[in-house]
């Protein structure tokens, strides 16, 4: 008898603090919404498919003072260009370099929108087409690491 209700207070407990745990997760999930924070951003055509379809998981922009306000958790409505759709993604991390050189150099170019066949010619000098270096060099440049929500 005695061991049943041992086996018993240990089972009780143990779910006791399965569900503590959980009301635990859900209040903290629902203060970082409550304090996450909603950025709106355009892209064109090509890098609005990639993201949407979960081949670009990784933003690069220039670190000025918009993706400066854009943290962790926070919410970015992208909006295509070309038609105006939009899609919905949480930030998971920023990685925030000086150049676009250490950022090629350190993050994974197939979650930044290269295909396979891209890799070998991918180079920083393709993001002066959207920045100039001065730019990159007043304000330094970030990969918004992101995901489909």
């Amino acid at each position: 008898m005695y061991l049943i209700i041992t086996i018993g207070q240990r089972i009780y407990t143990h779910i006791c603090l399965l569900v503590i745990d959980a009301v635990m997760y859900y209040r903290m999930m629902m203060f970082e919404r409550r304090n996450a924070i909603i950025h709106y951003m355009t892209l064109a055509s090509l890098p609005f498919e990639q993201i949407m379809s979960g081949a670009k998981t990784i933003e690069l922009r220039l670190y000025d003072e918009k993706r400066q306000a854009v943290s962790e958790g926070d919410t970015i409505i992208f909006t295509n260009l070309a038609d105006n759709r939009q899609i919905t993604v949480r930030v998971i991390r920023l990685h925030i370099f000086d150049t676009f050189i250490e950022l090629y150099r350190s993050l994974p170019l197939s979650k930044c929108g290269y295909t396979e066949q891209e890799l070998d010619t991918a180079s920083p000098d393709d993001m002066l087409v959207y920045y100039p270096k001065e730019k990159q060099v007043r304000y330094k440049v970030v990969g918004i690491e992101i995901e489909l929500i």
